[in-house]
């Protein structure tokens, strides 16, 4: 208050003994209004507003503070004096809704009424194939791969097309799908009764806990028959740190399954030691996946280089036990091993920085 007193060239003890409870503010307002050509926005203009943030911002924006900053651009641009800001929040909550109707009915149009319906039928209704789709596969195994291929049929049945979001900004996809993961437990908790059938779990927890106990008490008892009958293929009770324990004996190695060592030879003859990270940018680059990683954030200041580059590291390091606490800051000994076929060159030269393949 002071700076602004400063520099119109009054005192600023003034502005206490200004008559607020009277007509004078309202008047004062509009002799500004009219000085600087603005004027307060009328309902008309309000609709207005969140007509043009619904179709120019919302598509490409997620972030509230960032759609009420458009609306006080907006309105300096129109010289329209800035609503108050509950006023804001109702322009941009009015403008988010017309969004999402504008953007289903967009999504809509272009999936199908084909498609919309074995959604609407399979998916959402009782047939329960989200749940059985979004299942955990579970251990590595024959019967895990037979069902993982049902699940990607049961999909491909559906019919969606290739780009179910096509013309749709990639940040809203991405805020979408973080909605969807967040209304994942209100689902199951509308739909519980659904769920537990189909875990083939009792809804009541004492029921639950029941039968849990149950069958801790009968694979105790078999323990104990079978300890006294000295069946138990060496497990025994033992005292660990002054507490009973039940020990377990270590189990041989397994031989080798037949033929393993000369596949492993003939692999070795043809194309040496492959490092698993060569392995796998070799296939981001001939796949592409690491752009089906998309950031729940409404902003990415990294490169994309950059990103891609760390996406490897992460998705190799649990997979070879690295052990790699950070993305190495140089590239040099990365570069130092060549790779063994062109197109690993070729990753090289992309995800680390080494020179162009000769």
């Amino acid at each position: 208050m002071g700076f602004v007193a400063q520099q119109i060239g009054v005192d600023p003890a003034l502005f206490g003994k200004h008559p607020w409870n009277t007509r004078v503010p309202g008047r004062h307002r509009h002799q500004i209004r009219q000085e600087y050509g603005t004027h307060a926005a009328t309902e008309h203009e309000g609709d207005q507003l969140a007509q043009w943030l619904a179709d120019q911002v919302c598509p490409v924006q997620v972030d509230r503070t960032e759609l009420a900053q458009a609306v006080v651009n907006r309105c300096h641009t129109l010289e329209i004096e800035p609503p108050r800001p509950g006023q804001i929040e109702r322009i941009v909550a009015s403008a988010g809704r017309r969004f999402e109707e504008a953007f289903t009915t967009q999504v809509t149009a272009h999936l199908g009424p084909g498609v919309c319906e074995r959604l609407q039928s399979r998916v959402l209704g009782t047939e329960g194939v989200l749940l059985a789709v979004k299942s955990d596969p579970g251990p590595l195994g024959l019967e895990t791969l037979l069902t993982e291929i049902d699940k990607l049929r049961t999909v491909q049945a559906l019919g969606l097309p290739d780009e179910p979001f096509a013309g749709v900004s990639d940040k809203i996809v991405a805020a979408r799908r973080s909605r969807a993961a967040r209304m994942h437990p209100s689902d199951f908790a509308e739909n519980r009764d659904v769920h537990y059938a189909a875990l083939n779990k009792p809804v009541e927890p004492n029921t639950f806990v029941y039968g849990v106990r149950t069958r801790m008490r009968q694979a105790l008892d078999r323990l104990g028959g079978a300890m006294a009958k000295d069946t138990t293929g060496g497990v025994r009770v033992v005292t660990r740190k002054g507490r009973p324990w039940i020990g377990v004996p270590k189990l041989e190695a397994l031989p080798d399954p037949q033929n393993l060592r000369a596949l492993k030879g003939e692999v070795l003859k043809r194309w040496g030691t492959l490092d698993l990270l060569d392995i796998l940018k070799d296939s981001a680059l001939l796949t592409g996946f690491c752009e089906e990683f998309a950031s729940v954030a409404t902003r990415q200041a990294i490169p994309k280089a950059a990103l891609h580059r760390r996406l490897l590291l992460c998705l190799c390091c649990p997979r070879c036990q690295c052990g790699i606490l950070r993305p190495p800051s140089r590239p040099s000994a990365r570069a130092a091993a060549p790779p063994t076929s062109f197109p690993m060159r070729i990753a090289s030269s992309c995800w680390f920085g080494a020179g162009h393949p000769s």
